[in-house]
């Protein structure tokens, strides 16, 4: 009896090349999708947290009567210019509405009356525990910030802030207002001045020597739906120059409109320098930008949030979205 063997053909090399070849572009098809559902889920979230923010912004308003401040003005100081300190933050005062109201106890700080329509809070960058401002908080960062969870000492501090002091990264900015570069006024802190009244943003600086005090709803004239509140920024350059969620100093955590500049809307402190305009350095300062391509997520006063495209009108359009009471009438479409 004959038995029959059977001849096993394995691949060829030509027939695996042309398998892996194959295999190598069906990969390169499929990773710019997987990429685009990545960063859909991403800005997704980040819209998510904004949402949440302005629910606490809200939520704040119902009890205090008044939105959170972008900031307290040292109020022991009789003409209180940006050398002074800057006591708390829009981000640290809704803590409470966002579920953190044990985090906010860790501030080592004595509380004060600082007057009618001013909460009471001492709260300063220069005393604040370091467990506190390097706490890493998740509703504060966009899952697509290059800066996220990194703690850093911020480029630039008040005369008198201790050195080597260093905060968590944030990836959201309170609208303080439209800024005058040419006069270096700014309503994150009168240095040496501030701009037009009416062109006060929802979440400026306040004090009670200057009159400064909270905005209300029904303050904002412009209406909610045409006034933004809270904006993206971070930068792919000069991570210092980065958003600071627990740092009440100026700009850190609050942003400005600065007219007739596409600059102050891109996510690059190296390339917004670069392209220089008038106010040099501090309208970069003060900038909004995001990672999402052609897009910088802002929460409006009314609590939605909506997409701003980087192309915007920065003449009229984007800085009357940045006022509360400019009366002009403008809206994105």
């Amino acid at each position: 009896m004959t038995s029959l063997s059977r001849s096993r053909r394995g691949f060829t090399l030509i027939e695996l090349l042309v398998v892996i070849a194959i295999i190598a572009i069906l990969i390169g098809l499929l990773l710019p999708a997987v990429q685009k559902v990545r960063e859909a889920a991403a800005r997704m979230k980040c819209q998510n947290n904004l949402k949440q923010i302005g629910l606490a912004c809200h939520g704040y308003h119902d009890v205090q009567s008044a939105l959170p401040h972008g900031s307290i003005l040292d109020l022991t100081q009789a003409s209180p210019t940006i050398t002074h300190r800057q006591h708390s933050n829009w981000a640290i005062a809704i803590l409470p509405y966002v579920e953190q109201g044990a985090l906010g106890q860790l501030i080592a700080a004595v509380q004060r009356d600082n007057g009618a329509g001013m909460p009471r809070d001492d709260y300063n960058d220069a005393n604040a525990a370091q467990a506190f401002v390097q706490q890493y908080l998740p509703l504060y960062v966009c899952p697509s910030d290059p800066n996220a969870n990194k703690v850093l000492e911020p480029e630039s501090k008040a005369g008198n802030d201790p050195a080597g002091r260093k905060f968590m990264t944030g990836s959201y900015r309170g609208v303080a207002g439209v800024g005058d570069p040419a006069a270096n006024y700014y309503w994150d802190c009168p240095n040496p001045g501030l701009p037009a009244s009416n062109l006060k943003g929802p979440l400026h600086v306040q004090s009670r020597a200057l009159g400064l005090k909270g905005e209300t709803i029904t303050g904002i004239t412009d209406g909610t739906s045409n006034t933004l509140m809270v904006g993206e920024y971070t930068t792919r350059t000069r991570e210092r120059r980065a958003t600071f969620w627990a740092r009440a100093y100026t700009s850190y955590s609050m942003g400005s409109a600065v007219p007739g500049q596409p600059r102050c809307l891109i996510d690059d402190y190296e390339r917004c320098l670069a392209i220089g305009g008038t106010g040099g350095e501090n309208p970069c300062k003060r900038a909004f930008g995001s990672p999402h391509t052609g897009v910088i997520n802002f929460l409006q006063c009314d609590g939605s949030v909506r997409g701003v495209n980087t192309s915007v009108d920065t003449n009229t359009v984007f800085p009357g979205l940045c006022t509360i009471a400019g009366g002009e009438i403008v809206q994105l479409n």
